[in-house]
């Protein structure tokens, strides 16, 4: 069976902004995504009171504010889960890197993921990379989406 479109399923239905923090812009814009979408995912979105904003601006995860590139790879994970496409397309997404899928399981986790989701942001461990030093090289290792294969 085919998932419905995105457009099809929720495009009359409300936006949550999600208000982040950025050193390098003192008034980041704030992304917007499907309300009924992001508390479906994350029992933390649920709790919020029926409003239009969600502010992640002081979330910190390991002592370091959450990114915008992070939040985006959490829910391109969402709607690729529930639509079979991204929520904004990310040419470098940090889940291509082990650091960085690290850091979006960690945001998965603060933000207290259902385990469909978890399992969505590991799937991209297909193209994740691990790079390898050698004296004065580096070198891109593919896992080719085995986790034990570093």
């Amino acid at each position: 069976m085919r998932k419905r479109a995105h457009t099809i399923a929720f495009d009359d239905q409300p936006r949550l902004r999600i208000k982040l923090a950025d050193a390098e812009d003192p008034a980041p814009a704030p992304l917007e995504a499907d309300a009924h979408l992001v508390r479906m995912f994350s029992a933390v979105a649920r709790q919020l009171p029926a409003t239009a904003e969600w502010d992640l601006s002081g979330l910190v995860v390991d002592g370091q504010p959450v990114s915008r590139a992070t939040v985006v790879a959490w829910l391109n994970a969402a709607y690729q889960h529930a639509f079979e496409e991204d929520f904004e397309e990310q040419e470098d997404s940090p889940a291509h890197t082990v650091e960085g899928l690290y850091g979006v399981l960690s945001f998965a986790d603060a933000v207290h993921s259902t385990r469909p989701l978890l399992k969505a942001c590991c799937s991209q461990l297909e193209s994740l990379e691990l790079h390898a030093q050698l004296g004065q090289t580096s070198v891109a290792l593919q896992t080719h989406g085995t986790g034990y294969a570093y």
